[in-house]
């Protein structure tokens, strides 16, 4: 039986449409509770025992991204170069990257030294100055 004052959610056809509708625009679950008229718990609760209801946020959510990303793709053909850099970071990363790693380390390719104790600032430069001497 439903709390005092609350009705119970019942999953029926057109909430499961409506589901589907919501999750492919992107709302969270508290939005689309919120669009339900029910908590967010309501949601989550229908999700975990439901599993048609989950299938269709799955679904919903899986058209979504396709929608955009046939929208981004569609841009990038047409010639806007935003929409070609961020389709090609994203679908290319290994060619297509800003930041170079480089691989630190000490001297003549030694370890870095570390120092794991509390130092005072006096300390601390000194230990410094120590790994400079040590070049």
């Amino acid at each position: 039986m439903a709390a005092k004052g609350t009705s119970k959610f019942e999953v029926t056809a057109e909430i499961l449409r409506k589901v589907e509708a919501l999750a492919s625009q992107g709302l969270t679950m508290i939005q689309i509770g919120n669009v339900l008229g029910v908590s967010d718990r309501t949601v989550y609760r229908a999700k975990a025992n439901n599993s048609q209801f989950s299938q269709s946020i799955k679904e919903g959510q899986a058209k979504g991204v396709a929608t955009i990303s046939n929208a981004l793709f569609t841009s990038a053909k047409g010639g806007n170069i935003t929409a070609q850099i961020f389709y090609l970071k994203n679908r290319a990363a290994a060619e297509w990257h800003d930041r170079k790693e480089i691989e630190h380390t000490g001297p003549n390719g030694g370890p870095i030294k570390t120092v794991t104790t509390q130092m005072t600032p006096q300390e601390a430069a000194e230990a410094y100055a120590d790994t400079l001497n040590d070049e």
